[in-house]
């Protein structure tokens, strides 16, 4: 005899199948993988990315969430919208139900600022430079320093930058991702002319050397000048300073942007000696001598020269005095210096004119 089991019916109902939550599908239709492009991506500091997740299966009504694994990194909208918060790396994750794709945002500085922009040293001097980053993170991030001629200066790890020689060169300041740079000149520390003295005799010939404290340990060019050309010349890549006349100049040695000025003063030095000339014929000058008048006069010209054949004329007052009276006139020029004198004969045979300035005298003899 068989036993009869009682007959149970179950019944579902269509709200056992329906999951509430905001991050799966209101659909039948699973979503069983998730794409996220760009796949991975490298925006600097205030930079956004547009992320889009591909979804295998789904449809426009499936639900995603996003997510950042460090949202000082990068943080991410309800649409896949990332913004670059600071420097680093944070994981954005696109997440529907169980199934989730994810991707990596790498964030860098947004740039950097060196301070002071530009600066110029002389051989010897330090600066300290700074570097500002821009990571977002609101304090000073590590850089890394270099310069690029190690003989015009070197840089520390702390951004000390130290002049070496006499160039121009560039710093760098480096951080992940980005570096920037600023431009350094290096001048001469100083420059020394020798021999150290300010004043010379006029008709002196002098050489100067200059030695330029520019790191290299070797004497660098430098160019030479002189103020006044009516007083003395030098030769510009020698320093051979030619005095000429009495007075006042400044002498000049320039190397790399530095300079060194001399006040120099051309002194008359004292008479060695007095010419004379017949300015009809310039070129018959005599210390002592003859003077052979052509006619009834002669125009003379008494000039004075020192040690150094330098014209010192300037600094005297001629007298001119015959050594027997009565036998020439002698009408001197209305100038201070009574540099010229007309002579003429009164009378026949030689006389001797004696022509002195201080205690200098020419003697010559008019026939």
């Amino acid at each position: 005899m068989r036993k009869l089991w009682p007959l149970m019916v179950l019944v579902v109902t269509s709200a056992c199948l329906s999951d509430t939550s905001p991050n799966t599908t209101t659909t039948g239709s699973l979503v069983s993988a998730i794409a996220l492009s760009p796949n991975a991506s490298s925006i600097a500091v205030g930079q956004t990315v547009q992320l889009n997740a591909a979804l295998t299966g789904g449809s426009a009504t499936t639900v995603v969430t996003w997510t950042s694994s460090n949202p000082l990194v990068a943080a991410v909208s309800a649409t896949g919208l990332t913004t670059a918060k600071g420097t680093g790396t944070a994981t954005i994750t696109a997440t529907s139900g169980a199934v989730s794709g994810a991707t990596i945002i790498t964030v860098l500085p947004a740039g950097i600022t060196i301070t002071p922009t530009t600066s110029t040293l002389a051989v010897g001097q330090s600066v300290q430079l700074r570097a500002d980053v821009n990571d977002g993170t609101g304090s000073a991030s590590p850089v890394t320093w270099s310069f690029s001629d190690a003989l015009v200066a070197s840089v520390s790890a702390s951004g000390l930058l130290t002049a070496k020689g006499t160039g121009v060169g560039a710093v760098t300041a480096t951080t992940t991702g980005t570096s920037t740079t600023a431009s350094i000149a290096v001048t001469p520390a100083s420059i020394t002319v020798t021999p150290a003295i300010s004043s010379l005799v006029a008709g002196q010939v002098q050489t100067f050397t200059a030695v330029v404290n520019d790191g290299s340990g070797k004497a660098s060019g430098v160019n030479w000048s002189f103020s006044n050309n009516l007083v003395g010349t030098v030769i510009a890549q020698a320093g051979i300073l030619t005095t000429i006349a009495p007075g006042t100049g400044t002498l000049t040695a320039t190397a790399a942007g530095l300079s060194k000025d001399i006040a120099f003063t051309v002194t008359a030095g004292t008479v060695n000696r007095i010419e004379v000339c017949d300015l009809a014929a310039y070129d018959a000058c005599i210390q002592n001598g003859t003077v052979n008048i052509g006619g009834e006069a002669v125009a003379a010209r008494a000039t004075a020269k020192n040690l150094y054949n330098a014209d010192i004329s300037s600094s005297c007052v001629f007298q001119w005095t015959p050594l027997i009276g009565g036998t020439l006139n002698i009408q001197l020029s209305t100038d201070a210096m009574h540099r010229d004198a007309l002579i003429t004969r009164v009378a026949s045979g030689e006389v001797s004119v004696v022509v002195t300035c201080g205690n200098i005298s020419s003697v010559f003899t008019v026939h």
